[in-house]
């Protein structure tokens, strides 16, 4: 018998500008949708089994996806995922996986809110732990702020989960830069890293969420007056405190080392402990910069913002 129906839907990849980790705590970040695409395609039969790519095996090995049909309740489908983000990046991978396979499962355009706030639930459900950065920005698009007392146009609330949020999502205006990430070729898993640094936090006397906080907002300014030159004074400093809250690695050390003085600034971006670094420019430069990286072990994407979100495709 053939297919009850078959959709697809495609979502951007994403980068944390500023804020990992301390938004986990209800502290702001911002994030930009990013143009690494990744599709999904979904078939539903009448059958009860649930497939990737054709494989059962497949689809039990993977959490989020099965998080999202349990959610769902539902069975016989077979997925299908095309992805140009690396999968344990910290791009995003995840969230875009699952925002693009909810939005999959209906014949009509999803209400953006309430994606998000479905797409939190099933990787939060699926990791045990996180924040809505990363499955609100894949859903949005383009720049937005997440956490904080709000610092733009409203899009939607994010509920508390587990005794952590609620969380606002702000729409920022986008300077429209080009950037550079780098990834290290070392994957990171969310829900472990995050754990390790909640840890941290626990018996911290730095004060760092609050010296993280601090960056934050000035760089949500920064970004605003479109100043190339402080965000990326910002870039740095904030990876110095992620460094300090001990979530580097010594591939990301190199790459450091290899483009500091040509770039404006350079950090880390998502959970840390190997995944990506994020590098603005003074302009124009990105493809000599993308060779420095590329010279020091890393896999350099140069990428735009993705002003469009999540989306049904035709």
């Amino acid at each position: 018998m053939g297919p009850l129906w078959k959709r697809s839907a495609t979502s951007p990849g994403k980068v944390i500008l500023f804020g990992e980790h301390s938004v986990v705590y209800g502290r702001p970040a911002v994030a930009l949708a990013i143009d690494l695409l990744t599709t999904v395609e979904t078939t539903a039969y009448s059958r009860e089994d649930m497939t990737l790519g054709g494989s059962p095996d497949a689809y039990d090995r993977n959490p989020y996806l099965k998080e999202a049909a349990r959610m769902e309740g539902l069975r016989g489908l077979d997925i299908t995922v095309r992805s140009s983000v690396p999968m344990g990046s910290g791009m995003g991978s995840s969230a875009a996986l699952i925002s693009a396979f909810l939005t999959t499962l209906s014949a009509e355009p999803k209400d953006a809110p309430a994606l998000a706030r479905n797409s939190f639930v099933c990787e939060y459900q699926a990791q045990r732990t996180g924040s809505p950065a990363d499955t609100s920005t894949v859903t949005a698009g383009g720049l937005i702020s997440i956490g904080g007392r709000g610092y733009g146009t409203e899009l939607w609330q994010v509920p508390a989960m587990h005794g952590r949020g609620p969380w606002r999502v702000d729409r920022l205006r986008d300077p429209g830069w080009t950037w550079i990430v780098a990834f290290s070729g070392v994957p990171k898993s969310t829900g472990p890293r995050v754990h390790e640094v909640g840890v941290r936090l626990r018996d911290d006397t730095s004060h760092l969420l609050d010296r993280i906080t601090a960056v934050a907002e000035d760089g949500i300014r920064a970004l605003e007056r479109a100043d190339r030159a402080e965000v990326g004074r910002l870039m740095n400093l904030n990876h110095e405190l992620l460094v300090e809250l001990g979530i580097g690695h010594p591939s990301l050390d190199r790459m450091v080392a290899a483009v500091r003085g040509s770039v404006l600034g350079v950090k880390i971006t998502g959970a840390g402990f190997g995944g990506s670094l994020l590098a603005l420019t003074q302009g124009g430069d990105e493809e000599r910069v993308a060779r420095l990286f590329s010279d020091a072990g890393g896999i350099p994407f140069v990428v735009g913002s993705s002003p469009q979100g999540t989306r049904l495709l035709p």
